[in-house]
């Protein structure tokens, strides 16, 4: 499976930065940059599985699902934890 930088930088050749786009789901509480987002959460090639969401949005789908899940809302999904030296 393809790193998630990897996948992020095709879904950008395929369907263009996503500051190029409007939230998927605009409303007065959109702030921040535009991001994509996976849909299912497989991290496909698949430009189907790929919508764009401002920061907040993307968030708040981010928490929503962890939390569904029973995962800490303050868990980073794809960074690696870092300890103090």
């Amino acid at each position: 499976m393809p790193g998630y930088r990897a996948i992020h930088y095709w879904v950008e050749r395929q369907l263009g930065k996503a500051a190029e786009h409007t939230c998927e789901q605009e409303d007065e509480t959109c702030s921040g940059r535009m991001e994509w987002a996976n849909i299912s959460r497989e991290y496909h090639r698949d430009v189907d599985d790929w919508l764009v969401l401002c920061h907040a949005h993307h968030k708040r789908r981010d928490m929503a699902e962890r939390e569904a899940l029973g995962i800490p809302v303050n868990y980073p999904a794809h960074r690696k934890s870092r300890v103090a030296a």
